[in-house]
């Protein structure tokens, strides 16, 4: 799979739950499907409504957003590198606040199963597109 096949399920965002069963009711904020620097959009992951901001945005490289709900807030980021045979994604993110301290343990162990989920889902999206398997 490459960066670009990749990148292109990433930023569709509004096509997110056929992927990652976790995001629930994803609007972008004015309408359109595609992320982009400064797209503000709201969803209910892990049972929060979450309202996010794109705030990283370096096309088939980098992705990143924060975003607040609960009381809390956290930071998202996707690093895209290409490799001999495709490229390498990493995922990472960070949380704060109150919800956050007093449900860790039970988050913690939601984000380690759910966002693989979510990677392995996007790539498959990534390669059936590039196979055309995918409309």
């Amino acid at each position: 799979m490459s960066a670009a096949a990749f990148w292109a399920c990433l930023i569709r965002a509004t096509l997110w739950h056929h992927h990652y069963d976790n995001c629930k009711r994803l609007v972008i904020d004015g309408g359109g499907e595609l992320l982009q620097l400064g797209t503000r959009f709201t969803w209910t992951t892990f049972g929060v409504r979450v309202t996010t901001t794109i705030d990283g945005y370096e096309p088939e490289r980098y992705l990143s957003w924060s975003g607040t709900g609960l009381g809390s807030r956290g930071h998202h980021v996707w690093l895209l590198a290409p490799t001999p045979g495709g490229c390498r994604v990493v995922t990472e993110e960070t949380q704060a606040g109150f919800a956050v301290r007093l449900l860790a343990p039970l988050l913690r162990r939601g984000l380690r199963r759910q966002h693989p989920r979510w990677l392995a889902g996007l790539a498959r999206a990534a390669t059936a597109a590039k196979e055309g398997t995918l409309s």
